[in-house]
């Protein structure tokens, strides 16, 4: 198969996997909504902070040194399979002696026990990681899919069946147990190669030089995007935590799924004419308003109707999630451009300005979350649509500069997007909120279904018609990339 055949099939195969996994866990979750409470969900979230950065320990970075080797020999592959797998070994039984301290942390005894049986996955995912990582190496993009698939429905499934037979939180943890241990027997199965007792300290350090940036960062940023959860379950309780966890989810999701395309074509686009600032300028410039075109007014929607897609989704033991929504929902857009700017840094060569830019954003997303959650838990959810906008102002900012475009110019290019929601929002707000609620005696599904496409409709028809020709030449200039 050719370079160009394989890049194609493991960018389709990827694209099905991110999708399909991203609806099969939301599907999933939603069921399990209904059967568990919000302080059960909470509860595995505290120990999910912690259980998460031992997951990116065992690793280390060195299954990508797998994927960046030239050559490699079964030797090599063998080393890293069992200091891999020591890590893991290694991990769980500090995850062990940890438990107690966490459930100190916490102050909640019962997490001690969870603590422990959960401990296990890290010494079952160490026994995967190089066969994963071989996987992705050959472009077996499709296998990797169906491994994925098989262990999310199966797990998934055993965690609807536990919930329904009252097995409760313990639902939580036998679907992520069951998910790796079927993952590992997938990949063991799917994977021809196996480790021979062979290990050499030299080949170890080798993959360490590769890797110890890549642990680095990764730490980095994990914990800048878990300090909500810590904080949360540390202060505010595990059942807050269920709700904002429930309320982040729904955020993110057009987030991740959108920023999985944009990373797939942007990129693509901005290396390929990265010695013509021009075209780049154009393609920044006009991906950046179809984004801000679509995005803008799905959030709006979003917020205005939390309340009633959170209980429609989750059901009424959910509520308090709403009003977190309607608070997150508003940073989607920013969110979503913010992920155009790394491919833009990327083709210019400007990893170090990347990296710069993002630790500022980070700290600056840390001290602010500090300070909110000695208020409320609300106050986190605007310390996070604060820390959206402005890091989306402040990353930007610095592309401009790279891209060589003029503050005034680009505002000039997004000011009509702006513009027509805000006057749609208007319009909803005086007009259409009142005559919607003359539907509010039929069901509240049919009522919301009625509201939420009669709204977007509202949104995304005034956009367009007001920015029809700025949009039909975007999508051209796009289209002739």
């Amino acid at each position: 198969m050719s370079f160009k055949k394989q890049f194609l099939s493991g960018t389709f195969w990827t694209s099905i996997n991110q999708f399909s996994l991203t609806f099969l866990n939301f599907g999933i979750s939603v069921v399990l909504a209904r059967l568990i409470t919000p302080e059960e969900f909470g509860t595995i979230a505290l120990i999910l902070v912690f259980s998460g950065f031992a997951t990116i320990l065992i690793d280390s970075g060195l299954s990508s040194a797998v994927v960046q080797f030239k050559e490699f020999n079964d030797e090599q592959l063998s080393t890293i399979f069992w200091c891999n797998l020591a890590l893991g070994t290694v991990v769980t039984g500090l995850f062990m002696i940890m438990a107690k301290p966490i459930a100190t942390f916490y102050n909640d005894p019962s997490i001690s026990t969870y603590t422990i049986v959960l401990s296990f996955i890290f010494t079952l995912s160490s026994l995967s990681l190089v066969q994963s990582s071989l996987l992705s190496r050959n472009f077996q993009f499709k296998k990797l899919t169906w491994i994925s698939l098989i262990s999310t429905v199966l797990s998934g499934l055993l965690a609807i069946a536990l919930a329904v037979s009252n097995y409760e939180i313990w639902s939580l943890i036998w679907q992520r147990l069951a998910y790796t241990l079927v993952n590992l027997i997938l990949l063991w199965f799917y994977s021809t190669w196996r480790p021979t007792f062979s290990f050499d300290w030299n080949i170890l350090k080798k993959a360490w030089g590769f890797s110890s940036n890549l642990l680095y960062l990764s730490s980095f940023n994990y914990w800048t995007k878990n300090t909500d959860n810590l904080l949360i379950g540390k202060f505010i309780g595990a059942e807050a935590l269920g709700y904002y966890n429930r309320a982040y989810m729904l955020m993110k999701l057009p987030s991740n799924l959108v920023n999985t395309i944009i990373t797939k074509v942007a990129f693509p686009i901005f290396s390929k004419y990265k010695d013509d600032l021009n075209i780049i300028r154009n393609s920044f410039l006009n991906i950046s308003y179809v984004l801000f075109l679509v995005s803008i007014p799905f959030s709006i929607v979003l917020s205005i109707y939390s309340f009633e897609i959170v209980i429609a989704i989750f059901g009424d033991n959910w509520y308090e999630s709403g009003g977190l929504l309607k608070i997150l929902a508003l940073a989607i857009p920013f969110s979503i451009i913010l992920s155009l700017n790394g491919p833009v840094y990327q083709s210019q060569e400007k990893t170090k300005l990347l990296f710069t830019t993002h630790i500022y954003a980070e700290i600056f997303a840390i001290l602010l979350v500090i300070g909110s959650v000695f208020i409320s838990i609300y106050a986190i959810a605007w310390a996070v649509l604060i820390y959206t906008s402005l890091a989306y102002l402040y990353i930007t900012y610095f592309v401009l500069k790279v891209l060589k475009i003029a503050v005034i110019q680009y505002l000039n290019t997004m000011k009509n997007v702006f513009l027509s929601c805000g006057i749609a929002w208007l319009f909803h707000y005086l007009v259409l909120d009142d005559y919607l609620h003359r539907f509010d005696k039929l069901t509240s599904l049919l009522f919301l279904v009625i509201s939420v496409f009669t709204s977007l409709i509202l949104f995304f028809g005034l956009s367009v018609l007001l920015n029809f020709n700025q949009l039909k030449m975007s999508l051209k200039i796009l289209k002739a990339k």
